[in-house]
């Protein structure tokens, strides 16, 4: 995430750039989920994935109410 940060400091990214960013995102929303499965019960961590999942929704809504 830091790397995302700092690239975003950047005045506009190029395509290629923003492609290389989303990449990475995923990658660290992957490693993040599996540490989180490793640690987490499956309540917990179905608990877990739902607030994820809210949060990821409510950012789409917001995203749609700034076009």
């Amino acid at each position: 995430m830091e790397t995302l940060r700092k690239s975003r400091g950047d005045a506009k990214p190029t395509d290629a750039e923003k492609a290389a960013m989303k990449k990475q995102m995923e990658e660290d929303h992957k490693a993040t989920d599996a540490k989180m499965k490793s640690i987490l019960n499956a309540d917990q961590y179905k608990k877990w994935t739902a607030i994820q999942k809210e949060h990821k929704d409510k950012m789409k809504d917001h995203r749609k109410d700034k076009m």
